[in-house]
């Protein structure tokens, strides 16, 4: 197993255990935690392209989708929304599953405070229907 391929995998192990630990933190008064938490949608699978919602303003993310072979990794800035739009200038078949994956540093803070993870099967994504 290469250190990429343990990295990736560590960091979905602790982000499962770190949704696992949102959904038992949920308020009593019903509001969900989950609506306030940073979003990946996968645009385009030719080439892909990945929008990220609800990130920190200017915060600075690091996006990998976990693909056959190489895994591709890439750094963007948000915007003062907390959005923005990747292109990895690589297509994916539609047969193929991936994650994508992000994880964010806020403005001054020196730890990773943000984490998201999105789950592609098999020809699900918007360009393959």
């Amino acid at each position: 197993m290469t250190l990429a391929t343990r990295i990736v995998l560590t960091a979905l192990i602790g982000m499962a255990g770190s949704a696992a630990l949102l959904a038992a933190a949920t308020p009593a008064n019903g509001r969900s935690q989950a609506a306030l938490q940073p979003v990946l949608t996968v645009l385009d699978m030719s080439p892909l392209v990945v929008r990220g919602t609800r990130f920190k303003s200017r915060e600075r993310v690091g996006v990998v989708a976990a693909v056959p072979g190489p895994n591709l990794q890439l750094f963007v800035r948000a915007s003062s929304t907390g959005r923005f739009t990747l292109n990895f200038r690589r297509t994916i078949a539609c047969s193929t599953g991936f994650v994508v994956f992000a994880f964010g540093r806020g403005v001054g803070s020196p730890y990773s405070v943000t984490r998201t993870m999105r789950v592609v099967p098999p020809g699900t994504a918007p360009s393959c229907a």
